[in-house]
């Protein structure tokens, strides 16, 4: 295989899924019917990609760098040109074959490409063979069906099994289309069972057991591309929320709608084979259910007009994308680490004030040991800004010589030289730097006491965060919330959180509540519980959210509560909790 080729169809697939990725997200407030047309599309393109090369003329894209080649010039010609190297530029014989990598590269795509195949195969055997051994519908629920066929205005042949090899609805992605229906349909109510109906009759109506087919057969192709596999994720969540909206203008009541599906995924059980279209999979479950309580329902889709403008618009990219082939580009020659290096060393030492200032920022974005000495010297200067920067480099670098010097800094009489200074000892994270550290928690300036409290978190010594949980007393704020995020995974954190849950502002409340799932602490459930009856909805929120990272059952009553709660996101994270701690009790 061609290393080219595979570089090119990988870069142009990554770029397709980003392209598609992008326009789903700016098409959010939009039907999922119109995302999942795009995803469609994308997909489409990819095995286009693979196509078109064959078929139309190519056209160069020169963004390959250009390599140098080293090549034995013959001696019979010029003894003197022996084992010469040939320097980019110049006129050059390039081999084509590749190296031995390259057979073995082909080896595994095929072999790759041969078991997504085969798989596909298998499942559709699988689903052909249990639609076979199923059960045709009573005639009451044969009506039931029938009548679901109509509302939707479907024209497809109904085909509907009951079989016990299945737990869940579902359509066989094959070319002759069927719905299975598990034996436990018999005892549902014709509520559920025409809500499930009309569910999978959508698919049908849609064409997504064709769409599904075209889609396995390009991820057989792009099989080793890990961003095709999130794409196919993508767009079987935006398949089912397109059906769910179909369910929703048919008539059907959002809440009931959600609870008949939350039931059924209650029994969920592996599926017999990928190439079937479940009505509920884990994957995405939470964010599904969410979309049906609170999606607002647009349009009933894309007309078969602007379907055809839609490709052809596509199409006009598609081609000449197709097309092209990644050529080399010239190379750029810059100056050597070392050479640069010595520049900025000089101009830190005896530039322009604009010059140092840029040398010390550069030398800390280098973080090269070198620059050290340069940089505890412009800690001398008389520029508070130039003392900050060059605080805030040495940080960056994190060599144990700055100790001392910046330590020095924290006596600073410029306060944006002590914070940088301060954090810079942070970053270094060394033990040394906590005494000195913690005398600095009596500046007068809160931002200074924020960035030292910050600082003993970073280093992790057990004296310095003591005083971190002492820091949640502070008399400002700022300090108090910058004590509770450092407070966060802590053997300290627990009490000081709880405590910060009676704290007077609102701010330091909020990030108690946040972190304290962090902690996983199970006397936090109690004080927690409380929250999600406070009168800010953004605590709330992190109240519910916290109870689902810590999982304690004791909260499952109080999350249910939260079900009714007047904010929109408090009841989405109340139903994310309850999912986490017992997901039969949603």
């Amino acid at each position: 295989m061609n290393e080219t080729i595979v570089i090119t169809l990988a870069l142009k697939s990554s770029v397709l899924i980003v392209l598609a990725g992008l326009a789903s997200t700016l098409l959010r407030r939009f039907s999922a019917g119109l995302r999942h047309w795009i995803w469609c599309l994308m997909f489409a393109g990819m095995a286009m990609l693979v196509v078109l090369p064959f078929v139309l003329p190519s056209w160069e894209l020169p963004v390959l760098p250009r390599e140098a080649s080293w090549m034995n010039v013959s001696v019979a010609s010029n003894p003197s040109m022996s084992n010469f190297a040939i320097a980019p530029g110049v006129t050059r014989e390039i081999s084509t074959k590749g190296g031995p990598w390259s057979a073995w590269a082909g080896v595994l795509w095929a072999a790759g490409f041969l078991l997504v195949c085969g798989r596909t195969l298998f499942d559709l055997w699988a689903l052909r063979w249990i639609a076979s051994t199923g059960e045709l519908l009573p005639a009451l629920m044969a009506k039931v069906a029938y009548r679901c066929r109509q509302r939707l205005g479907a024209s497809n042949p109904l085909n509907v099994r009951l079989t016990d090899r299945v737990s869940v609805p579902m359509v066989g992605a094959a070319l002759e289309p069927i719905v299975l229906l598990p034996m436990e349909a018999k005892s549902w109510s014709t509520d559920r069972l025409e809500l499930v109906l009309l569910h999978e009759l959508g698919h049908l109506r849609r064409y997504d057991h064709v769409t599904t087919l075209m889609v396995r057969f390009v991820c057989a192709l792009y099989w080793a591309n890990p961003l095709v596999w999130l794409a196919v994720r993508s767009l079987t969540l935006e398949r089912e929320q397109a059906c769910d909206e179909l369910v929703l203008r048919a008539g059907a009541r959002r809440i009931e709608y959600a609870e008949h599906l939350i039931a059924i995924a209650r029994g969920l059980r592996p599926a017999p084979g990928r190439a079937g279209i479940a009505i509920v999979d884990r994957s995405g479950f939470r964010r599904r259910i969410q979309s049906v309580l609170h999606c607002q329902l647009r349009s009933a889709g894309h007309s078969r007009r602007m379907a055809f403008l839609s490709i052809a618009i596509v199409l006009m990219f598609f081609v000449p994308f197709g097309v092209a082939e990644l050529g080399e580009r010239e190379t750029v020659v810059r100056l050597s680490e070392e050479s640069f290096l010595t520049e900025l060393l000089t101009d830190l030492e005896a530039g322009t004030f604009g010059q140092r200032r840029r040398a010390a920022w550069s030398l800390g974005e280098r973080e090269n040991p070198r620059a050290v000495e340069g940089l505890i010297q412009a800690l001398s200067d008389g520029e508070p800004e130039l003392r900050g920067l060059a605080a805030w480099a040495l940080g960056e670098i994190k060599d144990p010589r700055a100790i001392a010097p910046l330590v020095s800094s924290l006596a600073d009489e410029d306060i944006y030289a002590r914070e940088m200074a301060v954090r810079a000892l942070g970053e270094i994270e060394d033990s040394r730097a906590v005494d000195a550290l913690l005398e600095a928690l009596d500046d007068p300036s809160p931002a200074i006491r924020s960035a030292v409290i910050w600082s003993l978190g970073e280093i992790g010594d057990r004296t310095g965060l003591d005083a971190v949980a002492e820091a949640v007393e502070d008399p400002e704020p700022l300090v108090r919330q910058t004590a509770v995020k450092v407070l966060v995974g802590k053997a300290q954190a627990c009490d000081p959180l709880r405590s910060a849950l009676s704290d007077p502002e609102l701010e330091v409340q909020r990030e108690a509540v946040r972190h304290l799932g962090d902690v996983g602490q199970p006397g936090a459930v109690g004080p927690l519980m409380a929250r999600l009856e406070d009168a800010d909805p953004v605590v709330r929120r992190e109240a519910a959210r916290t109870l689902g990272k810590i999982g304690d059952s004791r909260a499952v009553d109080a999350l249910i509560r939260a079900l009714r709660d007047e904010d929109p996101e408090v009841r989405n994270w109340a139903v994310w909790a309850l999912d986490e701690i017992n997901p039969s009790r949603v």
